[in-house]
């Protein structure tokens, strides 16, 4: 029946009318059943749902029942505001089995309603813990998580249970629990490690997925853990695929389970399939995996293989850029194979394909862009609706919404950074991120997760002001010792400054959550578009909204966003650009280096005066960076024999110990930043070197040709740009 409703959206809203004038002939089973096929997907926005829901909170209703139809709800991502505030406040919550009361959380969990109070249902839980299964302790773990509700005498409850019954549970709900403790704690504690210890013991049981899983788990809590040593001699040639992928995702990146799979998968490469090959291709990448035959031997076998599908193509393509090739084979061989096809990509994976060229400082070709920019001038405007309609609908975080809108940043990107931008074009990916980022500012405060770092407000610091506030955005100036803790999702796992106060707890003071709760997301890094190093101070960009934040990053990936910097190096810096390939580490704290494995970094350093401490020169420079990666200046500097000034990571020690008499921090300033606001004016906000840095500049003797120029510094001139 359900199968027939959603091929007739009539005969659905048929039983929506029905059901509206006649649910109190229905009983409870009839209803629920209504309601499973009412949650058809694409259908579930119908009547029929609230209907059902009105029916429940007038009649009232057995805890199953409600288990039911809430777990219903949940699949349909239908938020029933009445329904959930009549199941929480329901009398006959004593009346629950423990089963019950683990499914009503996890329906509540699934709906993320996280602001209604669930006390009395936790304490309901507690007082069945004994009562509990392995399965229901997993569920009410994964739910309170979720819904960031931890109780503590409830929790210790369960991880007592589960650590006592650590042994009884299936290889699955053991990876649930790890899931669960670990987003609740994301530290080291018994329960996790439990958990984790009643898997391996059973590791003969688990399947690939379920190591993932607990990959998963434990690297959330930035534990230094291996995987149980499955025998991975018994993986096929997708389990080896899907492995690389699902590590990639959890960022396992070494230990014996790791090299094992390297091996295994090198062994099976002549049987791959091209999604296998294109998955190898993209895990390696993303793992940077130590097990560079393995990326080799995959491209070689993905090169064998006749007509990949677009996405396989997209995969290696984007993998092949990734890998930082110094030879264009193999992302020009799957070029070529994209010019008969690209009719038939997604715009998800002619992003990746646009962006894979430019990346390896290659030319676009020009044949495949021409084809390319038809195909998506043809695709996107229905692509960008059906968007913006799914996000409206949402009750859920639009994950897929996400994804698309970085998929328009990477078509920007790509042709902004091969000198291809086409007008048209342009205008319809910056009116889609309008539109889907209005839709998302409409929606978010019903699947928004909201956190709060004032415990690192900075007293006793300098304080950070905002210098100019407009519709959507905002300019910061950042002190030293503040750290934008702005991370993207692949950095999350990285740890925090040690002892810095936190650029987002000074947002959060100055803007109110009901208007702003963008800058209460960390998972949104808080709004802020750019970085700046903790010991470093200058103007930072943030947007105030979804709709001003995408506006903002489309301009930073196109490069018409101004960052503008002055910095002190050591010796005499000619003018220059800078372009030098950096890596990153992924570890904490990271540590950048000029490597031809790295991505694209490019810095313009203009020198405006040489300055001199004893038989010591300096100079001052104007800094314009195109690309933003981490300690790109500082990197730059190094790299050309000119480290900044009291640059405690990467300057030699003995130096850095001279510049720390005269010079408090490092000497990097942001001082300019230009951007057009919504309206399309074009904005300039300035700041003046802070009090510390002038103070430092007084203790070096210009040049006699830099003379006026540093008495202009001093009284707080800035250069033109």
């Amino acid at each position: 029946m359900t199968k027939v409703l959603a091929e007739d959206a009539a005969l659905l809203a048929a039983l929506a009318q029905n059901l509206s004038r006649n649910h109190s002939q229905h009983d409870a089973q009839h209803l629920a059943n209504s309601a499973r096929a009412s949650a058809v997907p694409r259908l579930a926005e119908l009547p029929a749902l609230s209907c059902v829901g009105q029916a429940f909170v007038e009649r009232g209703s057995s805890p199953q029942d409600l288990a039911n139809v809430l777990r219903t709800f949940a699949k349909a991502a239908a938020l029933h505001t009445a329904l959930l505030n009549f199941t929480r406040q329901s009398a006959r919550l004593a009346e629950c089995t423990q089963q019950h009361l683990a499914n009503l959380l996890r329906g509540f969990a699934t709906l993320a309603a996280a602001d209604m109070p669930l006390a009395s249902m936790l304490r309901a839980f507690g007082r069945l813990l004994p009562e509990c299964t392995p399965q229901s302790l997993a569920n009410v773990s994964w739910g309170t998580a979720s819904l960031q509700t931890t109780q503590a005498p409830l929790m210790a409850g369960v991880g007592a249970l589960a650590t006592a019954r650590a042994l009884e549970p299936k290889p699955q709900e053991s990876t649930n629990s790890c899931r669960a403790f670990a987003a609740l704690l994301a530290a080291p504690w018994p329960p996790l490690a439990a958990a984790a210890e009643a898997a391996a013991q059973k590791r003969a049981e688990l399947r690939p997925q379920d190591v993932a899983g607990l990959a998963r788990a434990l690297a959330a809590c930035v534990l230094v853990w291996r995987p149980p040593s499955t025998d991975v001699s018994q993986f096929g040639r997708q389990d080896i695929a899907n492995g690389a992928w699902a590590s990639a995702t959890t960022r396992i990146r070494e230990g014996p389970l790791m090299d094992s799979a390297a091996r295994a998968a090198c062994g099976l490469i002549r049987t791959l399939d091209a999604q296998d090959a294109a998955n190898s291709l993209w895990g390696s990448r993303k793992l940077e995996t130590s097990a560079p035959q393995l990326f080799e031997m995959a491209a070689v076998r993905f090169d064998e293989l006749e007509e990949p599908a677009p996405q396989n193509l997209a995969m290696a393509a984007w993998a092949s850029a990734s890998a930082a090739f110094q030879r264009a084979a193999p992302l020009e061989a799957a070029n070529v194979r994209a010019k008969a096809m690209v009719g038939d990509f997604a715009v998800r994976d002619l992003a990746n394909l646009l962006w894979s060229s430019p990346a390896l400082e290659l030319q676009i070709d020009e044949d495949l862009f021409g084809r390319a920019l038809q195909t998506l001038l043809h695709k996107l405007p229905a692509e960008i609706a059906n968007v913006r309609t799914h996000v409206l609908r949402g009750r859920q975080e639009p994950l897929e919404a996400f994804e698309f809108l970085n998929s328009i940043l990477q078509i920007g990107w790509a042709a902004a950074f091969s000198g291809r931008r086409v007008q048209r074009l342009e205008d319809l990916l910056r009116a889609g991120l309008a539109d889907i980022g209005a839709a998302l500012d409409a929606t978010c405060r019903a699947w928004l997760t909201l956190g709060c770092t004032r415990q690192r407000s900075g007293s006793g610091l300098e304080q950070p002001r905002v210098l100019l506030d407009v519709a959507d955005m905002a300019v910061v100036l950042k002190p030293a010792h503040w750290e934008v803790d702005a991370r993207p999702p692949e950095e999350a796992f990285l740890g925090a400054a040690p002892g810095a106060a936190r650029l987002s707890s000074f947002l959060q003071g100055a803007y109110s959550c009901a208007e702003y709760p963008l800058l209460f997301s960390e998972e949104h890094q808080f709004g802020l578009i750019h970085r700046l190093d903790v010991p470093s101070s200058g103007l930072i960009l943030v947007g105030k909204t979804f709709r001003g934040y995408f506006a903002l990053r489309w301009q930073q990936d196109t490069y018409d966003l101004g960052r503008h910097y002055l910095v002190l190096c050591h010796g005499q810096v000619q003018q220059q650009v800078v372009n030098a390939r950096i890596k990153t580490t992924k570890t904490y704290p990271a540590t950048s280096y000029v490597s031809a494995e790295g991505k694209t970094a490019w810095t313009w350093l203009r020198p405006l005066c040489v300055l001199c401490r004893g038989s010591a020169d300096f100079t001052l420079l104007l800094v314009v960076i195109r690309t933003g990666r981490t300690h790109q200046i500082r990197v730059h500097a190094r790299h050309i024999g000119h480290p900044t000034v009291m640059d405690e990571k990467y300057a030699d020690p003995a130096v850095c110990a001279a510049d720390a008499v005269w010079c408090p921090r490092n000497f990097l300033h942001r001082f300019q930043v230009t951007f057009e606001d919504l309206s399309g004016t074009v904005r300039r906000c300035s700041a003046p070197l802070p009090a510390d840095l002038l103070q430092a500049l007084r203790e070096l003797t210009p040049a006699r040709e830099a003379q006026e120029v540093w008495q202009s510094l001093l009284t707080g001139w800035l250069p033109s740009v």
